[in-house]
């Protein structure tokens, strides 16, 4: 006879973008927004996109030609929902995703968002976002790449 035993480990929510609507929940702290769960905050203020802020229930897309703002469940070349700390709740930052926009996850990431040297903390500049330095959008590096 043989016997198998698994063990199961908590889902980790923080790196993958969940569409929700009026019948599908958010993992808990999360909260639908625009059409994706998303850990938000009082404070939230939309994302410099360009010329334009986007509205705090919209991302910024980047298409590698130009910007604009749209539902966060658009697929986009180079999206984000957050820009900086004052986008997301204590005890999260906005940091790149790895699958979907650039978003408030829980914990801390090297390369987060900004929009102002501010944002990085002493150690780090606030530089042209590197998957895309056209992109209107800026990420807290050591040093910023040269162009």
């Amino acid at each position: 006879m043989l016997a198998a035993c698994y063990t199961y480990e908590p889902i980790d929510y923080t790196q993958y973008t969940f569409r929700c609507d009026t019948n599908v929940d958010c993992p808990a702290p999360q909260q639908c927004i625009g059409g994706i769960c998303q850990y938000t905050t009082a404070t939230r203020d939309g994302v410099q996109c360009g010329s334009t802020v986007c509205n705090a229930d919209q991302q910024c897309c980047w298409d590698g030609v130009m910007a604009f703002c749209t539902a966060p469940t658009e697929d986009c070349r180079i999206g984000a929902v957050c820009d900086g700390v004052e986008d997301c709740p204590s005890g999260t930052m906005c940091c790149p995703g790895s699958y979907g926009p650039a978003r408030c996850i829980p914990g801390s990431c090297d390369d987060r968002m900004c929009v102002t040297a501010d944002d990085c903390g002493a150690s780090h500049n606030c530089c042209p976002y590197v998957g895309d330095p056209r992109s209107p959008l800026h990420e807290c590096l050591p040093l910023c790449p040269t162009l």
